[in-house]
């Protein structure tokens, strides 16, 4: 999806001020993706515009690179780490469970919450196989 600035009228502005402002509370609320994707995709298009003012541009398009940065650290581009880490837990062995645990990590760490919750579960249940 490619999001075009229109500097045609006010309405257009005043969409892109509102889509903003819900995606930066999605953020607050704990969206791990899309928000900021989308957050990203506005202030580049702003730094595109013809005819903004330096200053914003240069505002818009550092805002744009943040965005984007975290949308590339967070996203899983080739696995499915918690498909992938469900599969290995169901398997019943040590080394599954091992396997599991570590993909759910990683996962949390990338902002899942879902992952974050059964890695907690598991480490609260002492059903834990490594040290942390």
């Amino acid at each position: 999806m490619s999001i075009e600035l229109s500097t045609h009228g006010f309405s257009d502005r005043a969409e892109f001020k509102l889509a903003t402002m819900y995606f930066e509370t999605a953020i607050r609320y704990g969206s791990p993706f899309e928000a900021y994707y989308y957050l990203g995709e506005i202030h580049a298009a702003q730094a595109s515009t013809p005819g903004m003012l330096p200053h914003i541009v240069s505002s818009s398009c550092s805002m744009a690179v943040s965005f984007h940065k975290l949308v590339s650290e967070r996203g899983t581009w080739d696995d499915d780490l918690l498909r992938d880490s469900e599969i290995a837990w169901s398997s019943g062995t040590e080394k599954g469970k091992e396997m599991a645990m570590l993909k759910w990590w990683i996962a949390a760490e990338r902002g899942s919450e879902i992952a974050q919750n059964n890695l907690a579960h598991v480490l609260d249940q002492g059903q834990f196989l490594f040290r942390v």
